[in-house]
């Protein structure tokens, strides 16, 4: 599934959200064949329109979506600078608080690596800060996806100015990250699988640009597809590539290659359009994108190897929504991109979830601040909500943690819980603070965050991991210990034998759970990444 468009530009001017085609590449077909594409049954016709909000601003674009439903992409901040962001669970955190600089996260890894652009360079966004990649003797980068091992592909400027496409493992830009060209002058790379394929486009040593795939080192030419060129903008875990062809007219078709390169051109979602062109594609063969009903004027598409649909006319609540572009999907079937409200131009960023599917269950947290020493037991509530309800039997000792200031880390212990409603969930966590004792030495910002596939509804459906929020402790003074708020306490219901004692807190369990991942400074983060 795709973790980046190849269209999308770098956000360089403050206050500025825009989308236009700046590099993207057109190809040939070979034979036109449309491979038997391995998918499930459409999992509902319609979906429910989610506004993922903004940074404080005006305008957002999402970018891509990852399995567990965390979405990256863009906003305007309150200054009006744009800002690398990350949305879950109804919250958009800022990727890069604090920093003055535009910023854009592109893609994310099923494990939450995230990468995009710092201040016109390659960048990965980490709980450690951002990082940049620099260029390969230029002036400019961007880094446009990432796998679950953290291999991020991209293109950089050469000292000549050209754009040459990049993979890098451990971001850094030195020579043999460069993937060279199919013989002309620039490449650049959108995408990259979790078998290190990497896709992308290139000019040709006759001035054209046609779609790529690097496959063992090498970088093979996929061809114009019947047209003057192409562009590959995303590969699957099946090593199925989307894009599009471009044809001496300037029309641009949907194309897609099976893991044989073989290609079929799908064509454009309204003959009237001049463009259509594939964006991403998911591991069940799922092609979203845009195509123009007539020059200028977008609209995102779904194309299930069947059919291709304008997704306007498949929301339910869309309201006065019109949804321009689809971004990305997940294997769940969930759609990000953006679009604008009739009456407005402002870009608004959009989350689709087939109306079919019971969302998972989310959770918010009610903590209290600490301000006295002395306490030895920290308590803290959360509700677990879920349209339907919550399994009371996958709430336990290691559902959540919290990570101190240190950097260190535990699990909370569940103390009781209770169902004030249908779909309600009232339960108090506890923790022991860092010393054994609240002291003044324990001062600083806690981030309380839950596991991925811990707390689950009686679908089966699991919260997605991260963070739910953060406690305060800021002692002054040798005062006695607060006590609990009695709400607190509720009317709990008597705990079954839950595991056994906590172990090496988060290190272990946490950390084998989620593997090594990178992530964002908001602190949910354990072992380099998101939880």
């Amino acid at each position: 599934m795709r973790d980046a468009w190849p269209s999308r530009p770098v956000p360089a001017s403050r206050g500025r959200l825009m989308k236009h085609n700046a590099h993207c590449a057109p190809g040939r077909v070979g034979a036109v064949v449309i491979e038997a594409l391995e998918r499930r049954v459409l999992l509902a016709v319609t979906y429910t329109l989610t506004d993922l909000g903004t940074l404080g601003g005006v305008g957002a674009v999402a970018n891509a979506i990852n399995d567990d439903g965390l979405v990256v992409g863009f906003s305007n901040n309150a200054q009006g600078f744009a800002q690398a962001f990350r949305w879950t669970n109804g919250t958009m955190s800022n990727l890069t608080s604090g920093l003055p600089n535009s910023s854009e996260a592109k893609g994310i890894s099923e494990l939450g690596h995230v990468v995009g652009v710092y201040n016109g360079l390659a960048a990965r966004f980490s709980v450690n800060g951002v990082a940049t990649m620099g260029t390969f003797g230029g002036a400019t980068s961007a880094a446009t996806d990432v796998n679950r091992f953290g291999t991020a592909v991209g293109w950089a400027r050469t000292a000549g100015g050209a754009a040459r496409a990049f993979v890098t493992s451990d971001g850094v830009l030195r020579d043999s990250a460069n993937l060279g060209t199919l013989g002309g002058l620039n490449s650049w790379a959108f995408a990259i699988n979790d078998n290190g394929r990497v896709v992308g486009a290139s000019n040709t040593a006759l001035g054209r640009t046609h779609a790529f795939l690097v496959r063992n080192g090498a970088m093979i030419d996929l061809g114009a597809v019947g047209g003057t060129g192409s562009s590959a903008a995303d590969i699957n875990a099946s090593d199925q590539i989307t894009g599009y062809v471009e044809y001496d007219s300037g029309q641009r078709h949907l194309v897609i290659w099976g893991s044989n390169l073989s290609a079929t051109v799908v064509g454009r979602l309204s003959t009237n359009g001049p463009r259509t062109e594939g964006l991403a594609i998911n591991d069940d063969g799922w092609v979203v994108g845009y195509g123009e009903l007539s020059a200028n004027e977008p609209r995102a598409f779904v194309y299930d190897g069947a059919q291709m649909r304008d997704l306007n006319g498949l929301v339910v609540n869309k309201g006065a929504w019109v949804l321009q572009m689809a971004m990305d999907i997940n294997n769940s079937g969930q759609i990000v991109g953006l679009g604008i409200v009739a009456g407005s131009s402002e870009q608004r960023a959009f989350l689709l979830t087939p109306a079919g599917e019971d969302g998972p269950p989310t959770g918010t947290l009610y903590p209290r601040r600490v301000k006295e020493p002395g306490g030895t037991r920290y308590r803290f509530g959360v509700e677990w909500r879920d349209d339907r309800d919550i399994d009371v039997t996958t709430l336990g000792n290691r559902d959540v943690g919290v990570i101190f200031p240190s950097g260190n880390s535990t699990f909370a212990r569940l103390v009781n819980y209770s169902r004030p409603a249908q779909g309600l969930v009232s339960a108090v966590y506890r923790i022991t603070p860092p010393g054994g004792s609240w002291d003044i030495s324990d001062n600083g910002t806690y981030t309380v965050i839950v596991r991925r596939n811990a707390v689950a509804d009686v679908d089966g459906n699991f919260v997605a991991g991260g963070a739910l929020g953060t406690f305060g402790v800021k002692i002054s003074s040798s005062l006695g210990p607060t006590a609990v708020p009695a709400a607190l306490a509720g009317a709990a219901y008597p705990l079954p034998s839950w595991p056994p004692p906590l172990r090496s807190p988060l290190a272990e369990d946490l950390t084998a759970a989620v593997e090594s991942l990178w992530a964002v400074p908001t602190a949910e983060f354990d072992g380099g990444g998101w939880l």
